[in-house]
């Protein structure tokens, strides 16, 4: 495989890296391992982030519709039972929020995606762990330590998911 590598991300910070690689089987380990599991942690945030904020956003929408609703209430049994039913919306929505862990999962995936991208500039850097002569021994240790934290994700995910 020659010529320049592309991702079908948007930001291809490490294409510069990965491109002056001369061992093709490290070069395609970061490319189709770290950096396909950078962009999964990158969407599955957004989503997260998105969901958090487009449930938070109707909650406080209709929560603050209430007061100004219950204005209109006097007595009329419609408007105190719209009032009613925004307040259990209100209450369905928070309860979902917290069940489907949202803003958790947000904070979570995209910790993990940049713990990868920094384990990525200190290895392209020879910096910190990777700051190693020898390119086998090197790219030996990169391989270790994120094999090694993969599989710390996928327990922390499990433990995530029971809690629900």
């Amino acid at each position: 495989m020659t010529g320049k590598i592309k991702t079908k991300r948007n930001n291809d910070e490490f294409d510069f890296w990965l491109n002056g690689m001369t061992d093709e089987s490290m070069k395609n380990y970061i490319k189709y391992r770290i950096i396909k599991q950078i962009d999964c942690f990158g969407v599955k945030g957004k989503y997260c982030k998105n969901k958090y904020q487009r449930f938070m956003f109707a909650s406080i929408i209709i929560s603050s519709v209430i007061p100004v609703l219950s204005i209109f209430a006097d007595g009329s049994v419609l408007m105190k039972t719209v009032i009613a039913i925004l307040g259990s919306v209100v209450s369905v929505i928070a309860s979902y929020i917290t069940l489907q862990n949202y803003k958790e999962l947000w904070v979570e995936y995209i910790s993990k995606k940049s713990i990868l991208q920094n384990m990525l500039y200190m290895y392209f850097n020879c910096r910190g762990d990777f700051d190693i002569e020898d390119a086998k021994e090197r790219n030996g240790k990169l391989i270790d330590k994120c094999e090694s934290y993969f599989l710390q994700n996928v327990k922390t995910f499990n433990e995530m998911e029971n809690k629900k």
